[in-house]
């Protein structure tokens, strides 16, 4: 990792690192290489809250042409995981179940996509 920031560095170019812990909090035994890594920038992503939700719903109902009503995408907010993954684990659900009903999304469709 040592060899990389150092390439990185030399060609002016950047790593991303993707861990559960920041990066300037992992022990490192390289005193240079944790000097370096102090000086990361990192950022913490965050579950989503209910108006980022509302975003991300309506933008993959939207990008699947499929119309909603707003009260049926806050019944969905009220209910849902509070994570990424979960969210669009649900939009292919309930596309799926939809398509396979061949009905419009209602709160019937909602509550199996949720087992609710």
């Amino acid at each position: 990792m040592y060899t990389l920031f150092n390439i990185a560095d030399q060609d002016n170019k950047f790593v991303l690192i993707n861990s559960l812990i920041p990066i300037n909090e992992l022990n490192f035994k390289l005193e240079d290489f944790i000097s370096r890594t102090k000086n990361c920038i990192y950022a913490k992503i965050e579950k989503p809250d209910d108006e980022l939700m509302f975003a991300i719903l309506l933008k993959n109902f939207s990008d699947r042409q499929i119309t909603i009503e707003k009260k049926l995408i806050d019944f969905i907010i009220k209910h849902i995981d509070r994570s990424y993954g979960k969210i669009y684990e649900f939009i292919y659900k309930i596309d799926e179940i939809s398509l396979k009903k061949k009905k419009s999304i209602d709160f019937k469709i909602i509550k199996e996509a949720l087992k609710v």
